[in-house]
């Protein structure tokens, strides 16, 4: 089931669930290396296991329409999926969306677009890679700022606008503060949205505000993935 949310329900929603598991920090305490790695170059992990250690469960997000190659104007919270199947809706343009789960984990989306008579169009939404919310990013997180999701939270989930909120704290009793008003700047996504950039239209209040905290707090990578 998807339903649409107004602007004030969107900027306290939880937006996404996570769960972290131990093994998220980088054991030298540099980020993207661990025992044994040269200081400065990231050793190559098993993505799979890293995907394990961190379960990414996205409840509110931004859908594209591959149609007319723009994100909707609203955010859309993801229901329970059936056999994979969250549901459908109009696009403005008069396209048919219908988004389809992987039936578990909703860290991932593909959006399905067609008009009447028309070309059917497909997007899929990366959301782990779109919102910053990797395993890398979070350990990037913890070696550099020292917060630390699973020695935080233990084995429980959190959502993301708590993670938001801590992180803001500490980062302000640390003297870094978001500047007002800031955007984030555009993120890559091949086939995501409008060309191939998917900036702030494509992602909700509070994801924002996790990218903003990244770029306080120098955790963002100079060069774009």
């Amino acid at each position: 089931m998807i339903r649409e949310v107004d602007a004030t329900a969107e900027a306290t929603h939880p937006t996404v669930r996570l769960r972290a598991r131990p093994g998220l920090r980088s054991p030298s305490g540099d980020p993207g290396t661990g025992g044994g790695g040269v200081r400065g170059v990231p050793l190559r992990r098993d993505q799979a296991a890293d995907r394990r250690r961190l379960e990414v469960d996205v409840d509110l997000a931004r859908l594209p329409c591959g149609v007319c190659d723009t994100w909707l104007p609203a955010a859309y919270e993801l229901g329970g999926s059936r056999y994979g199947q969250v549901g459908g809706l109009l696009c403005p343009c008069g396209a048919r969306l219908t988004c389809v789960d992987n039936d578990y984990m909703r860290d991932e989306l593909t959006v399905h677009a067609q008009r009447a008579g028309g070309p059917p169009t497909v997007r899929h939404l990366d959301f782990r890679s779109m919102f910053r919310l990797e395993a890398d990013d979070l350990r990037r997180v913890a070696d550099v700022t020292g917060y630390d999701l699973h020695e935080r939270h233990g084995d429980g989930r959190v959502s993301l606008l708590t993670v938001v909120d801590e992180l803001s704290a500490a980062l302000a009793a640390s003297g870094s503060k978001p500047a007002s008003g800031s955007q984030p700047a555009s993120e890559t996504v091949a086939g995501a949205g409008v060309g191939t950039g998917v900036g702030a239209q494509g992602l909700p209040e509070v994801v924002r505000r996790w990218h903003e905290l990244l770029r306080v707090a120098r955790v963002t990578p100079a060069d774009p993935r």
